[in-house]
């Protein structure tokens, strides 16, 4: 794993405090009651990224696991997009720069619908939040595989 910078830890740090304070999940437990979740945790596992889901009345946590496959294509051309608006950055094209940046907004909000998706029914996201959290994914993929 690459070694986090100041700058990516104070990124992933304002992004869980907004996932804590700002956030639309809903938990569904396999039994498909609402529970109250107590304490989310995210780790790499061996298969992809794995949500460890603490409820207040359960001892063993619930896992949801993004497998990487799945969120590498939602990241790698995200990545892409975000390179060419640092190289437009550099060139000094405003035009360009907008065109890019569109772009890369409406790939960060299909992102975020899939990743809606992937962890259905057991977690419901809203909108904003699950863009968070794929800000949060893009995060720990740089981190993990240096990209």
């Amino acid at each position: 794993m690459a070694k986090m910078t100041a700058l990516q830890k104070n990124e992933i740090d304002i992004l869980c405090q907004d996932c804590l304070h700002e956030n639309g999940f809903k938990f569904y437990m396999t039994d498909k009651k609402m529970a109250r979740a107590i304490k989310i945790l995210l780790r790499l596992g061996n298969q992809g990224i794995e949500f460890l889901i603490y409820y207040d009345d359960v001892q063993e946590p619930e896992i949801l696991i993004l497998e990487f496959p799945s969120i590498e294509s939602l990241i790698k051309p995200y990545l892409m997009i975000c390179n060419s608006y640092k190289s437009a950055l550099a060139d000094g094209g405003c035009q360009r720069l907008e065109t890019i940046d569109m772009g890369r907004r409406g790939m960060h909000d299909d992102a975020a619908r899939n990743i809606q998706d992937m962890l259905a029914p057991q977690l419901t996201l809203d909108h904003a939040s699950a863009r968070r959290v794929f800000t949060i994914l893009v995060s720990i993929y740089q981190l993990q595989f240096g990209a």
